[in-house]
């Protein structure tokens, strides 16, 4: 007996909304050549020897009272650490929207399971013939 197939779209889109990433991009320190980077939570934690520099965009792992840990996507600086999200009343770091994914072409596998369509020159087996 055949199975239907059960379209994936769905389960798609719910795995993908479940794993959307908070992204931030790096806005301050330009005039010293990146934001401090810490190795700990704390303020007062080893510094990571490099700054995160401004341009750069990064993942949230976490974020505790205005304190960012982070994992570097693009840009210069560690790639990963501490950071605080605001200096003096200036924001070091602003909240981005994640471009969307590229579209993708049907793989082989996807066009193979796809229904065939007739060339319209073809005639169908049983198919009524133009009178002609």
């Amino acid at each position: 007996s055949a199975q239907a197939l059960v379209p994936l779209s769905g389960t798609r889109r719910a795995c993908s909304a479940g794993m959307s990433r908070n992204l931030w991009q790096v806005v301050g320190g330009a005039d010293k050549g990146g934001i401090l980077v810490r190795v700990g939570r704390k303020l007062t934690s080893e510094e990571a020897g490099q700054r995160l520099a401004c341009g750069a965009v990064v993942a949230q792992l976490d974020l505790q009272d205005k304190r960012l840990h982070f994992k570097r996507l693009s840009g210069e600086g560690p790639a990963s650490g501490w950071v605080s999200l605001q200096s003096a009343g200036k924001d070091l770091l602003v909240r981005v929207q994640a471009p969307p994914p590229p579209r993708q072409q049907p793989s082989a596998r996807q066009a193979a399971l796809a229904p065939a369509r007739p060339h319209p020159g073809w005639s169908l087996p049983g198919a009524a013939q133009p009178a002609g």
